[in-house]
């Protein structure tokens, strides 16, 4: 059980820093939905559902 509550962690992680990444290198007007200020926001405070939400619907 913990064994796999670490690679859910390792891999929420990995998404929330690949996003993060992803998000600050693209240009603002390339970017759909939302300002980048506020895609920041939203993959670091809702890390698992953010990333999920930034390559879905923010994601040039």
């Amino acid at each position: 059980m913990v064994r796999w509550a670490v690679i859910a962690a390792i891999i929420t992680l990995a998404l929330m820093i690949f996003s993060i990444i992803d998000c600050s290198r693209t240009a603002e007007n390339n970017i759909r939905s939302l300002p980048k200020w506020a895609w920041l926001v939203i993959i670091i405070f809702v890390p698992a559902i953010g990333s999920l939400a930034w390559i879905i619907a923010g994601r040039p």
